[in-house]
């Protein structure tokens, strides 16, 4: 990190004015310990505790305390240059022209495709962390643009079974904040549900703080083995330069940096492209001319993310030339399922399957916009895919839409291979006024009794615009 060679002594001079605005003492260790550094601090604050934390308790000879800045000149930091003479014994013991050149960082190339490989969906294991620009380089409408979009990409390039794509969503201006961390989320609904639900940040854009973030994700909640994916979200008007921790990123935690650059400048572009690294400037820096490109650049952007992506070890590309896959083809109902076939863990986490007779009481009035009304159906449906075999009779479903009227439709003991049929049926109604949702419940109390089995467990979801019910 701060020289390229492994027996090259490694100092680290800290000018400080004043107390830190963050805990030091995590980094500091980390040079000492990991890297092998030494710390020296030169100060004119009175930070005793905060200046030790820097140096490590037992080295209080490196800290330097000066009661002024103006005054002083290099002969006042003479200690300091004593104590490292000390400190750090002779590097070699034949000086050489080339012992004495200054260590060039060592490169080692990055397995990498080289050729895309043709597809648009990462299903091998992966932890994905998404880093978004939340500062003032976006407004308020842009944000909500921009989360739809990052939304749908995750939801369409990756395979979001548990054990094989775990996702984070970090956004960054001049503080972090963290809506989703690396796998913490029940499934694919709640992690698009936190994504939406998450708020602009404001204030100054500075990437070196979300790269930091990104890395805290994959140090601590990362998998062994799975492939490490950042994909940036900025215009590439940042403060401050983080190419180091970049190239830090790509190198020594071997994460693959994709970026989505939107209508950057042309110093942006440049400072972007050695974010990524030059080398791979052509493959994994997408620009795009406006927010609005990144949904219609979508599939194109799927392609170059599962193309370039390095598969994890052991991943064995699937074939398309088997009896099976062919047998597949020629089925008559196309897919709809947006993750693999899984072994489907059970609900709740004691390990025990359960049958289970669900009413779901849809608010069919016109109380919400369209593609909201059908956003939610769309996940509620998907979710239920995902957690149970459609094969199974583990689950059966009772559907029920009311508006401010009466019970617009109903259909009973749906089992989930027909569930996407059923709710194509369910459409938002032009009454504005509230839904009788006390009816839709009774309606779900009547079917539950004529077609609950013995044991079963009944659930009733209440889907609404806004949780308002009318008098029946």
């Amino acid at each position: 990190m701060i020289s390229g060679t492994s027996n090259a002594p490694r100092v680290v001079l800290v000018f400080k004015n004043g107390k830190a605005s963050d805990d030091v003492t995590y980094t500091a260790r980390s040079l000492r310990e990991e890297v092998g550094a030494k710390l020296y601090v030169i100060s004119v604050d009175d930070e005793k505790e905060e200046n030790m934390n820097i140096v490590g308790a037992d080295h209080p000879e490196r800290v330097l305390s000066l009661d002024r800045w103006r005054g002083h000149d290099v002969e006042s930091l003479g200690p300091v240059a004593d104590r490292i003479c000390v400190d750090i014994p002779q590097a070699a013991e034949k000086e050489t022209d080339e012992d004495l050149t200054w260590p060039a960082r060592p490169v080692t190339p990055f397995a990498r495709p080289s050729t895309p490989r043709a597809c648009s969906r990462i299903d091998y294991q992966a932890d994905v962390v998404v880093l978004m620009d939340g500062s003032d380089n976006f407004d308020e409408s842009q944000f909500d643009e921009l989360k739809e979009g990052v939304s749908t990409l995750i939801d369409e390039s990756f395979d979001l079974a548990p054990d094989v794509v775990q996702v984070a969503f970090v956004l960054y201006s001049d503080k972090v904040s963290v809506p989703v961390a690396l796998g913490h989320y029940e499934d694919k609904l709640e992690l698009l549900t936190e994504i939406g639900n998450s708020e602009r940040l404001q204030g100054t854009p500075i990437v070196l703080k979300g790269l930091d973030a990104a890395r805290q994700q994959f140090v601590m909640k990362g998998r062994e083995g799975a492939t490490r994916v950042l994909i940036l979200i900025t215009t590439g008007n940042n403060r401050g330069n983080a190419a180091i921790a970049a190239q830090e990123l790509r190198e020594r935690y071997n994460v693959e940096l994709f970026t989505l650059a939107i209508n950057p400048s042309n110093d942006d572009f440049s400072s972007l492209t050695r974010l990524v690294g030059a080398e791979f400037a052509d493959q994994r820096l997408i620009k795009l001319q406006n927010v609005a490109d990144l949904a219609s650049s979508l599939n194109n952007v799927q392609k170059i993310l599962c193309g370039y992506v390095t598969p994890a070890v052991g991943y064995i590309e699937k074939s398309k030339t088997t009896k099976r896959d062919v047998e597949l083809k020629l089925t008559t109902q196309p897919s709809t399922r947006t993750t693999r076939a899984v072994d489907y863990a059970p609900l709740c986490k004691d390990g025990f399957r359960r049958a289970y007779l669900l009413n779901l009481v849809i608010d069919v009035s016109a109380r919400s916009p369209i593609p909201d009304f059908h956003l939610v159906l769309n996940h509620i449906t998907n979710y239920l895919l995902h957690r149970f075999d459609p094969s199974s009779h583990f689950m059966t479903i009772n559907v029920i839409a009311v508006d401010s009227q009466a019970v617009q439709f109903k259909k009973a003991n749906v089992k989930l291979d027909e569930l996407e049929d059923v709710m194509d049926h369910v459409e938002q109604s032009e009454d504005e006024r509230s839904p009788k949702l006390g009816l839709g419940i009774d309606e779900a109390v009547m079917l539950s009794d004529e077609h609950a089995i013995k044991g079963v467990n009944l659930v009733t979801v209440v889907v609404s615009a806004d949780g308002t019910s009318r008098r029946r």
